[in-house]
């Protein structure tokens, strides 16, 4: 390392190749994965200059250079010239920052791709200004733990006040000039923002008076299917316009929850999660309120002033998958797997479209190096993937279930309640060459694996199996014999060494050489038969199919399929809640459960015949769904109406039959204190009077009814 001081010529540092660090931006280019050496190295020379004195140089100004492929960070101070020089810096994504008393210390991203000289310019601005002023209540009363925070406007960092000794003064100062917003905050009270430009070398007053946060309280009950609570569920209170949270509780051993102090709105709705997923496995399923996979679907209600909102919900067992990450560098050799690998990237098939997973967490470093894990995925169709972070690794391409490359590619799975998907692996390979394939010539044919032969139709799919090591390698598919291409200009292999690629009209019919091939390769990867029939003609359905019946819970839904040609054709039948199968939804007819209470149902028909492509229609969506009706009959009475004696009631018929009772017993209409069992002992205050019973029912996805027993014969006696 050479450090000079005397003269123009900017300080450099050499930088050594280090083990892999976090890193706080991303940089495009040829990043190799630690231990080996990257695939390049570059010059960064960082220059920094007085924003306030006509950008001049700034000597002696701390610069810092931190990056992926740094432990720590490098750095040391700026010439006379207000330069300094990185050599021999890797290729990868970096952050510099530039620092010096008295001005303000801001931070840039830089690029670093290349054997050229990457010049970042940094400007300091003189920190000499800063806010004073109160916070107080609306009667200029001292909060408690009062809060102010200033930011650059359009930035999400800035500076935390200090207050006097006398809680309500505060103080910020270090800031350099420009437009700010203010924040001023207190634990019940509401919170006040407002821009305000600062001048150099000012301190303006901001006082502020808030107002009392109105406040209500949501509590509830969590159970499963058999209607027990559940304990450790973590609920968070949400608002859905604009969205943001609210409150969050845990149930406790009963499964019962109650959360103080929620801010009112009229738009609240709550997120549910095992939170002890890993301890529970498998772990319970992951909702919105009204058993919802999406918030915009989610059931709302209100939060008042000192009013009380009771929300239950019963949840069901979630599906959990485990797997493990693999980052290969170009060669194939490195493994760039850490305990910080980002959790796996999760959609669930919505509302006719594929939309995050995202009330439980995903996991990853969970019993070792590359592992990662989810929990909490309630029955329906998914698409699993790993998503390479660009500010960690922008050259890494993602990849999903099936060897997609994108959520759209991607192969949907389906996970049923309680399953554990084991082996849900990535490889994740630098990125795709970016020049276009060549085909081999005919001396080039020989060798490679003898692959399987494929029929496939025109405009169908050919699924091809090579050497499992190959995932997350680049490949490229032809019909040899034309030559023409398959599908898109490179495909990279799956795990197991799954290949899907198209073939379209433009793939002569007949019989053809299937040859896979790598980047730049002179023989081929595996080789094998390839027919390539007539595309299969299509079936005719009209119109879509349409669903019968009273959208309500407990009511019978019908499909019509409707009219299909040729004739002869078979069905197979599909339910959807917002898009996800429902269990046990495989017949032309659907009883709507109370799971789909204020969802949109669909059905999915699939039409096949020999001969003939599959076909699959999709009928509009009804409306959400209704709360069901519990029927009833009237409650019986049985015993002797004197007192001493004991009257039992007798509920009767109700349906749906998992229906739960509450009991009230009534003295002349009025309820009787402490009276709530199906059996009343008749006291000396019963005498002369009517003794009735008021018998509720209650089930999840119903209004609840109550019913009250017959007036006549009721009279007591002594």
């Amino acid at each position: 390392m050479s450090l000079r001081t005397d003269s123009p010529r900017p300080r450099r540092r050499l930088l050594a190749l280090v083990a892999l660090a976090t890193a706080t931006v991303w940089v495009a280019g040829g990043l190799a994965a630690a231990p080996a050496l990257a695939a390049g190295s570059g010059t960064v020379v960082v220059t920094v200059t007085d924003g306030s004195n006509s950008d001049s140089p700034l000597a002696n100004v701390g610069v810092e250079l931190s990056g992926i492929n740094l432990v720590g960070a490098a750095g040391g101070s700026t010439g006379v010239d207000g330069s300094y020089e990185f050599d021999n810096v890797p290729f990868g994504p970096y952050t510099v920052f530039a620092s010096l008393d008295g001005y303000t210390a801001p931070g840039d991203s830089i690029v670093v791709d290349s054997i050229t000289i990457v010049r970042p310019s940094i400007s300091l601005l003189p920190a000499n200004s800063g806010f004073t002023g109160t916070v107080t209540g609306p009667s200029g009363e001292v909060l408690s733990n009062p809060q102010v925070f200033a930011s650059k406007v359009g930035s999400t960092s800035g500076a935390v006040t200090s207050f006097d000794p006398d809680g309500k003064t505060f103080t910020i100062t270090g800031l350099a000039a420009g437009s700010y917003t203010l924040y001023a905050s207190a634990v019940g009270y509401i919170p006040q923002t407002r821009e305000v430009d600062l001048a150099a070398n000012s301190t303006p007053e901001e006082d502020f008076s808030l107002a009392v946060q109105p406040v209500g309280t949501v509590t509830g009950r969590v159970t499963d299917s058999s209607g027990h609570g559940i304990n450790h569920i973590a609920v968070s209170v949400l608002s859905t316009a604009p969205y943001g949270g609210l409150g969050q509780g845990e149930t406790d051993a009963d499964g019962n929850y109650t959360i103080p102090n929620v801010a009112t709105t009229t738009n609240a709705t709550l997120s549910f999660f095992d939170a002890e997923p890993q301890l529970r496995n498998p772990s319970y399923e992951a909702l919105y309120l009204g058993r919802a996979a999406a918030i915009q679907d989610a059931t709302t209600f209100d939060i008042t002033d000192g009013g009380i909102a009771t929300e239950n919900i019963h949840l069901g067992l979630g599906a959990t998958i485990t797997g493990h990450v693999t980052m290969l560098a170009a060669d194939g050799s490195v493994d760039l797997s850490t305990n910080d690998t980002p959790g796996p990237t999760i959609y669930q098939f919505v509302d006719g479209s594929w939309v995050p997973f995202v009330i439980q967490s995903a996991y990853a470093g969970n019993g070792g190096p590359g592992d990662i894990s989810a929990f909490g995925m309630p029955p329906g169709s998914y698409k699993i993937g790993y998503v390479a972070d660009p500010s960690y690794y922008p050259q890494f391409t993602s990849v999903f279930t099936g060897g997609g490359s994108s959520v759209t590619s991607a192969i949907p799975i389906q996970v049923t309640a309680g399953e554990l998907l084991y082996g849900q692996n990535f490889t994740l390979s630098e990125g795709a060459p970016t020049s276009a394939p060549t085909p081999l010539s005919d001396d080039e044919l020989s060798g490679g694996a003898s692959l399987d032969g494929t029929t496939v139709n025109q405009n169908g799919e050919a699924t091809i199996t090579v050497d499992p090591s190959l995932a997350g390698a680049w490949v490229s598919t032809w019909a040899h014999s034309t030559p023409t291409q398959l599908g898109s200009s490179w495909v990279q292999v799956g795990a197991g060494g799954i290949i899907h690629t198209a073939i379209g009209s433009e793939v002569a019919l007949g019989d053809h050489t299937l040859v896979v091939q790598s980047e730049g390769g002179t023989s081929p990867i595996a080789t094998g038969a390839l027919t390539v029939n007539a595309a299969l003609p299509a079936l005719q359905t009209t119109p879509k199919p349409t669903i019968s019946g009273s959208v309500k819970v407990g009511r019978m839904l019908t499909a019509k399929s409707g009219t299909w040609k040729p004739t002869g054709v078979k069905f197979i039948y599909q339910w959807r809640a917002n898009g996800i199968p429902v269990p046990g939804g495989a017949a032309s007819t659907y009883r709507v459960g109370p799971a789909d209470r204020g969802k949109r149902i669909t059905v999915a028909v699939t039409g096949y015949l020999a001969g003939h492509s599959v076909k699959i229609e999709i009928s509009n969506a009804t409306a959400k769904v209704a709360t069901g009706t519990l029927t009833s009959v009237t409650p019986k009475v049985t015993g002797t109406h004197r007192v001493g004696h004991i009257l039992t009631v007798t509920v009767g018929s109700w349906k749906p039959t998992y229906t739960g009772f509450t009991y009230t017993w009534l003295r002349n209409g009025k309820a009787i204190t402490g009276a709530k069992t199906p059996s009343y002992t008749l006291t000396s205050k019963d005498k002369g009077k009517e003794i009735t019973v008021k018998v509720t029912g209650i089930a999840v996805g119903y209004a609840t009814l109550s019913k009250t027993s017959s007036t006549s014969k009721s009279r007591v006696s002594s």
